[in-house]
């Protein structure tokens, strides 16, 4: 879930979406998901502030709107670039360089705490850097990575056909099946310690490669245009929010009246796709009002901090069960959200922002190394 340095301030432009390099609601996306993961893997240890309030099975939302988000804001930048553009070395050079810059240096850290403190082996260690194992919540850390091998070949045959929306958007669309018909949803009701497969979760990171595709499209058109139709993209972005809250299980057992078991919505896999990818198109096309929430200074911070966050957090849920199992519930909770956020902030200061800087000046001059907070 990979997070580089904060844009500048948003602008408030009413009905035109942010510039093309420019989308700092994201960020504030990027925010909320990590806040969903949080929620959710506290309320299954019964950190909670009531027990009406649970966000069990809301962390798979959370997890998969990092990976649309994830593949939103790269394919995006690729479909900026022209064809001679991904003939050059250096191109491939700087991506690979910056994703390896993003991921690995507080992910190499995390695991050293586990190494030394939670009991894992030297070849658990090695094998979680080689990114053939994920235990817990270091599933997604693979996920991610297999997919940053995939893009560039994605990226190569979307801006190898031109400026075409349909053809790119049905070139999208049929990799998305064609992989979901050879890899069904995978890891239902069991833990997802990660084995060697990015296929099941393809057709979720193409689901934010199709909404980079239409947004591509989408800020070519006339202003007027766009103008006309932004409320329609606040609808649509409501609508998406809407149906995922209906897939967080507690939701849905008040709207059906009995029990809805924890994993009722864990192989809903395309659907979760459409609905992040969806809310996301809605979000940044639309009329503006829906973006401001997430361009705030706080929202952007939460989306600063949030791999770092992501990354450490289990290790703070371990102590508030461990040390204060007597404590109220909403001071367990406020013990546990601070000390992830804290935990996200070093890790940002100290952690990746230094090498994100190198990345920054070993790309400068270069036109799509502009990244977003969310990427």
């Amino acid at each position: 879930m990979p997070l580089p340095e904060p844009h500048a301030q948003p602008t408030r432009e009413p009905v035109t979406p942010a510039a093309p390099d420019r989308l700092p609601a994201l960020d504030g996306v990027r925010g909320l998901a990590v806040m969903l993961v949080l929620l959710s893997h506290a309320s299954a240890k019964q950190v909670f502030l009531a027990p009406g309030i649970d966000f069990r099975g809301c962390g798979r939302t959370g997890v998969f709107l990092f990976f649309v988000l994830s593949a939103f804001l790269l394919t995006r930048q690729f479909l900026e670039r022209e064809r001679r553009d991904l003939r050059a070395p250096r191109v491939w050079g700087r991506y690979f360089a910056r994703r390896l810059l993003r991921i690995y240096p507080a992910y190499v850290a995390v695991a050293f705490l586990y190494l030394g403190t939670q009991g894992w082996s030297f070849r658990q260690f090695g094998e979680h850097l080689a990114m053939v194992r994920g235990e817990r919540h270091f599933w997604t850390v693979p996920a991610e990575v297999y997919f940053y091998l995939l893009l560039p070949f994605v990226a190569v045959v979307l801006v190898g056909v031109g400026r075409r929306p349909l053809v790119r958007l049905g070139l999208v669309l049929a990799a998305a099946v064609a992989t979901r018909l050879v890899a069904p949803p995978d890891y239902g009701g069991r833990p997802p310690d990660f084995r060697l497969s990015i296929a099941p979760f393809v057709p979720i990171f193409l689901a934010g490669s199709a909404a980079a595709v239409l947004f591509d499209a989408w800020r070519t058109r006339p202003v007027e245009e766009r103008a006309r139709w932004a409320r329609g993209f606040d609808v649509l972005a409501v609508v998406c929010a809407l149906g995922l809250v209906l897939h967080a299980p507690a939701v849905w057992s008040l709207v059906v009246g009995e029990h809805v078991e924890l994993t009722r919505f864990h192989l809903e896999f395309d659907r979760f796709g459409v609905l992040c990818a969806g809310g996301l198109l809605g979000l940044v096309c639309g009329s503006g009002g829906l973006r401001r929430p997430f361009e705030t200074r706080a929202a952007r911070w939460l989306g600063a901090v949030s791999y770092g966050t992501y990354l450490f957090h289990r290790l703070v849920l371990v102590q508030i069960e461990g040390d204060a199992p007597g404590w109220p519930r909403p001071l367990g909770l406020g013990a546990f959200l601070a000390g992830s956020l804290v935990a996200g902030w070093l890790s940002w200061r100290l952690i990746e922002q230094p090498f994100l800087r190198l990345g920054s000046a070993g790309a400068a001059g270069d036109p799509g190394s502009r990244e977003s907070v969310a990427e």
